[in-house]
């Protein structure tokens, strides 16, 4: 019988060490982006899932915050705040948070494999699926995207290490 490993716990343990430089990488992006509805946010939630094939992220955009976009995985739901001309109602910060759900998913059906350990928040795999949804939802490529993340210093791992080990 394997030994049982509490992620969570080793996840807290992990040191979220580029954060900062995918904050600013992705608020260079924000600015290309287009501002988007609540129902625009649920629709784009549910497809960037799909597409990655994982489980949809719950949406809450009761969120009183206004300074807060999140991904909670206790409960798996991205939250936004809920007023209509936030900040956060941006296909970047939207696509972010949605890394997060479905990074979280995968590291999650990962976690059996013997190479896999548990990544920072905002790591390399992290950002190889915010690059990918960046790809497919807006006219932003994964070439300039990734070329505009490792000009400002940010680690790009590769997406088809999760989805051909998540298919088996």
């Amino acid at each position: 019988m394997s030994e049982q490993i509490d992620y969570y716990k080793l996840k807290r343990r992990v040191r979220d060490s580029q954060v900062s430089k995918v904050y600013k990488w992705g608020h260079k992006i924000k600015e290309e982006l287009p501002k988007i509805n609540k129902f625009q946010i649920k629709e784009l939630v549910k497809l960037a899932s799909l597409s990655m094939e994982t489980l949809p992220p719950e949406v809450d955009l009761s969120n009183q915050r206004k300074v807060v976009a999140c991904y909670r995985p206790t409960s798996h739901t991205v939250c936004f705040p809920n007023e209509d001309e936030s900040w956060a109602h941006n296909m970047e910060v939207v696509l972010h948070e949605v890394s997060h759900a479905i990074h979280h998913e995968l590291m999650r059906k990962l976690k059996h494999k013997s190479w896999i350990q548990w990544e920072e928040s905002h790591g390399p795999g992290f950002v190889a699926i915010n690059i990918f949804l960046l790809d497919q939802f807006t006219e932003l490529t994964t070439r300039d995207l990734t070329n505009h993340a490792w000009d400002m210093g940010v680690r790009v791992g590769s997406i088809f290490n999760y989805m051909e080990e998540s298919d088996e």
